[in-house]
């Protein structure tokens, strides 16, 4: 990794470029330390930047450079968030794909981490196993009454659909199992 300060008494540079690299330098440093130890989008460390008072041409060097040396990496970041939201956590591709968007991951990450995921229909199926295993039982006996059925069955489609699944999923897969 390249060292975070360096000499700027480099001869032949004008004043202006002199300045220039020092405030580059600045903006790497302020990068690196909100860093830390985590691993953060490259979208909050661009906003995060732009807050402290760099210009966009500044902001978009020094996160370049971050991510060539290994200290962003987007993709990382949005593969561990979509192995995170599986079973009890697992929400519909367009949702996932909104939160990591949000989250400030690069687009191109995203959709490379959402290649490799699951579909929705295995999505919704990991969450109503995970999440509705009993009320499923309970929903297929033929001693449980309509009523009874019938409010079951609305609360498991309220959850599909908060979590961004769309309707005719949610009705096939509820009435198949």
């Amino acid at each position: 990794m390249k060292k975070i300060s360096s000499d700027l008494k480099i001869e032949g540079l004008s004043d202006e470029e002199r300045a220039l690299r020092r405030r580059l330098q600045d903006a790497r440093s302020e990068a690196i330390s909100f860093l830390g130890l985590a691993k953060k989008p490259s979208g909050r460390v661009a906003q995060r930047l732009r807050d402290e008072g760099y210009d966009d041409d500044i902001v978009r060097e020094v996160v370049r450079e971050l991510t060539e040396e290994g200290y962003l990496d987007d993709l990382a970041i949005a593969c561990r968030m979509t192995r995170q939201r599986r079973g009890r956590q697992a929400e519909s591709r367009f949702a996932l794909r909104q939160r990591l968007l949000q989250s400030g991951l690069e687009r191109s990450a995203v959709d490379a981490a959402l290649d490799e995921t699951l579909t929705d229909r295995e999505l919704a199926r990991d969450l109503l196993d995970a999440r509705f295993a009993p009320e499923l039982k309970h929903l297929r006996s033929d001693e449980t009454p309509p009523g009874e059925k019938r409010r079951l069955f609305m609360r498991v489609a309220r959850l599909l659909s908060s979590r961004g699944f769309d309707s005719e999923l949610i009705n096939e897969l509820i009435r198949r199992h």
